[in-house]
Formats: C-alpha cells, sequence, structure tokens
C-alpha cells in the first residue's frame, strides 16, 4: 500500500511534468509563461518541503522512486525537463541539496541509473547558477 507521501510526491511529479512540457516551446504567451512558471515553483518548493529534515523518509522515499519502474521514470523526466528549460531557482538548488545528500549516504546501489545521472545533473546546474 503506497502512504499518503508517497502518493502525494508521485502526484506532484505527475503534475510537474505538465507545465514543464509546455515551457519548452517556443509558441507559449508570455502571460502563460509566467502561470507555467510560477507552477513549477510551487512545486519545487512543495517537494522540498515534503522531503527536508527528513533524512530517513528522504531515503525511503529515493528508494522508492528510484527502484520502482513507474516512479523512477517521473523524477527523471522531471529533472531533465528542468534541464532542458534551463530553469534555475532557490527551490530547484534547496530539493537537489535534499535529494543528492541521503542519495550519496545510501549509495547508488539499487537506485535507477538514469535517476542518479539526472540527478547528478540537475544538482551541478544549479550549484552553477545559485548560491547554495
Amino acid at each position: 500500500m503506497l502512504g499518503i507521501v508517497k502518493w502525494l510526491v508521485l502526484e506532484e511529479l505527475h503534475t510537474l511534468c505538465t507545465p514543464l512540457r509546455m515551457l519548452v516551446m517556443d509558441w507559449i504567451l508570455p502571460d502563460l509563461w509566467t502561470i507555467k512558471v510560477h507552477q513549477v515553483i510551487v512545486a519545487l518548493w512543495l517537494l522540498h518541503n515534503l522531503m527536508r529534515g527528513m533524512v530517513l523518509k528522504a531515503v525511503r522515499m529515493l528508494t522508492f522512486v528510484g527502484v520502482e519502474p513507474e516512479p523512477a521514470g517521473l523524477p527523471t523526466t522531471v529533472i531533465n525537463l528542468l534541464l532542458a528549460n534551463r530553469v534555475v531557482s532557490q527551490e530547484q538548488a534547496k530539493l537537489a541539496q535534499v535529494l543528492v545528500q541521503p542519495s550519496s549516504t545510501m549509495g547508488a546501489a539499487g537506485l535507477d541509473r538514469s535517476f542518479c545521472f539526472a540527478l547528478a545533473l540537475g544538482f551541478l546546474h544549479t550549484a552553477q547558477h545559485v548560491s547554495l
């Protein structure tokens, strides 16, 4: 049975993919672009707040998300879309920091390789542009 936090994280990741896919398009109107960027920032803020200060729960979440086939593709897709959009925000940097810490302590064993690679790229990208 899926816990409420895991379900909320998965739903938030599903929801986050939609505005990120729209931001990649060239034809997006400025007003719509502003709304979609706001949706992305709010989703990143929520994900960060769910995972910060809970290192053990973050490790369990990463294990669940990084091992199961369907969930592993979601954060990988989100991180890749963030990279494709060249999005950098304080919320993204904070979330990347929270995600990288437990994954480095537990090692890459068991986690999906594409997820680990996308996580590393996302962390490096945000670290270059935002002061942590």
